[in-house]
């Protein structure tokens, strides 16, 4: 039966928004820092071309909560914040249409679908589309995994307790050094607003950007880059030129886009001159503070300085 409603969809209108979908995951790969966005688009062009017989399960419930990392589900989080208004109104416009299909009676099939996909497109990021079989398949495994670990709580010892806070403490310390490269961000981000005049013509609120651009950007560098210290410092200094270059342009351009259709009901896109002149100097300064923290850390650690 699902395979019969998954072909009347595919003819009806599937394929073209499956094809819509790849098109917008190939732009957001492009920008390297939107690869998660890209690999949620991927995954909804799935269920936009078969929705019927399909689950939406979290990489949380797929992998298992200690299978991904913190730095992830902390990415996932802020680009879901990023996306959540495009969301909300994609997830407005399916509930709208399986409204329409259930009153309609005959269609309520395809509103059952449309309901499936407004759920998705409300918050992508982390989110899979499996079979029934393989959602049934991950459930009973969960549960499985459940019953294991109730019965071995019961048999820890003293020694797991000791395990437990070995593990805690790079926690700790990631957390601390997360802060301190968010707060660098998000200084470096106003600190390029004021040289470039632009914070003296736009209301306080619309600064939001500068604070999402240091957290995304502090969580990925301190988790992909500056924690990896066997790296040279070149290496890790284009790296994070790279992310912050991309990611600035990218938030920058989602985020005045939104501001447009909400004040004046178009996307202007002669501000891409200005977002890409502002992302260079952005990912400039990014790159040379982490070059000076590289260097100093190296020096305090009394290690080569490799790359130098």
């Amino acid at each position: 039966m699902a395979g019969f409603g998954n072909l009347i969809w595919f003819v009806l209108g599937g394929w073209f928004w499956a094809i819509v979908w790849l098109l917008l995951a190939v732009l957001f790969a492009i920008t390297i820092i939107g690869l998660p966005i890209a690999r949620a688009c991927l995954e909804f062009a799935k269920l936009s071309a078969f929705p019927f017989g399909k689950e939406i399960i979290r990489d949380t419930e797929l992998l298992g909560k200690d299978n991904v990392s913190a730095a992830t589900k902390s990415v996932n989080t802020i680009l879901g914040i990023i996306w959540f208004p495009f969301g909300l109104i994609l997830t407005i416009s399916y509930f709208a249409l399986a409204l329409g299909c259930f009153v309609s009676l005959i269609l309520i099939p395809f509103g059952i679908a449309y309901v499936r996909m407004g759920k998705f497109v409300l918050f992508p990021m982390g989110a899979r589309i499996v079979s029934k079989k393989q959602a049934y398949a991950i459930a009973a495994a969960d549960e499985m995994a459940k019953r294991v670990n109730a019965a071995g709580v019961q048999n820890q010892t003293g020694e797991n307790t000791a395990v437990n806070n070995a593990q805690t403490a790079p926690a700790v310390a990631f957390t601390k050094e997360t802060g301190i490269t968010i707060a660098v961000g998000v200084i470096i981000a106003l600190l390029v607003d004021v040289l470039t005049i632009r914070i003296m013509f736009r209301p306080w609120f619309l600064g939001i950007d500068i604070v999402l651009f240091g957290l995304l950007a502090g969580i990925i560098c301190q988790g992909y880059v500056l924690g990896k210290k066997e790296n040279s410092i070149l290496k890790n200094v284009a790296l994070v030129f790279l992310i912050t270059f991309a990611l600035r342009i990218l938030i920058g351009f989602i985020w005045s886009s939104l501001v447009g259709v909400i004040i004046n009901g178009e996307i202007y896109f002669g501000r891409i001159v200005f977002n890409l002149r502002e992302g260079l100097i952005v990912g400039v300064l990014c790159s040379l503070a982490v070059f000076i923290y590289l260097k100093l850390r190296a020096k305090k650690e009394g290690s080569p300085v490799n790359g130098a």
